[in-house]
């Protein structure tokens, strides 16, 4: 590093005035020879102090950011996951019982379709909505296993949304129409393979039909951009 005393003592005696003045000129011009530049300033103790103050407030303020942009999400990811379950678990209340049995036209399956866009909150979401709205399904508690057969498919789903929405959307509707059809038999004492060609038409026409339809409307809308921007 090259000072103004090396200097001086090339072009002649060393003025610490002219030296003083020096640095307040640079610092206050901005130059390359300010604090604003480590690597070419003059390192005099008061403006590496200054430097060091500047980048130990940068350094918090940075990890500020950092602490409320994960609060912001964590505090949007709780509060969809509890929005989709209630809309969920209170649309298949309201249906009664088109939403079981062997038509299994659950038009609540609908929101599905915003999986994709919504991620894992969207996922766990819509799965405790199914949970929440078996509980007085007339197939019993063996109907809260559904649950987790919905997670199955809904993970499938959020996996492949950057391949195929629709390929997921089919794996979700042959991993429930497997499992309600054996419930179904199960408690009603039917032959499995009926049931399952009964249930299958239900199933496909919402989740791979509807839910699909309302994706791509969300698409359109630009909901996918607004989501993104939530998440940053």
């Amino acid at each position: 590093m090259v000072s103004l005393f090396t200097l001086s003592s090339i072009s002649g005696p060393y003025d610490l005035r002219a030296e003083k003045s020096a640095i307040r000129h640079w610092t206050k011009q901005g130059s390359a020879w300010s604090s604003t530049n480590p690597r070419c300033a003059i390192q005099t103790p008061e403006l590496l102090e200054k430097l060091e103050e500047k980048t130990q407030r940068n350094e918090e303020n940075q990890s500020e950011k950092e602490q409320l942009s994960v609060r912001k999400i964590r505090t949007v990811s709780i509060t969809l996951t509890g929005v989709l379950a209630g809309i969920y678990a209170i649309s298949t209340f309201a249906l009664g019982a088109v939403s079981y049995g062997v038509l299994n036209l659950r038009l609540s399956n609908i929101l599905i379709g915003a999986a994709p866009m919504l991620g894992w909150p969207g996922v766990f979401g819509i799965a405790l909505g199914v949970f929440l709205g078996n509980i007085g399904s007339p197939l019993g508690p063996i109907d809260l296993v559904s649950s987790i057969f919905s997670l199955m498919g809904l993970s499938a789903i959020h996996l492949l949304r950057g391949r195929s929405v629709l390929a997921g959307l089919t794996i979700y509707s042959i991993i429930l129409t497997f499992w309600v059809s054996f419930e179904i038999s199960y408690v009603y004492h039917l032959e499995y393979m009926s049931t399952f060609y009964a249930v299958l038409p239900g199933i496909c026409v919402v989740t791979m039909g509807l839910a699909y339809l309302f994706y791509m409307g969300l698409v359109r809308t630009g909901l996918r951009r607004r989501v993104e921007s939530v998440f940053k």
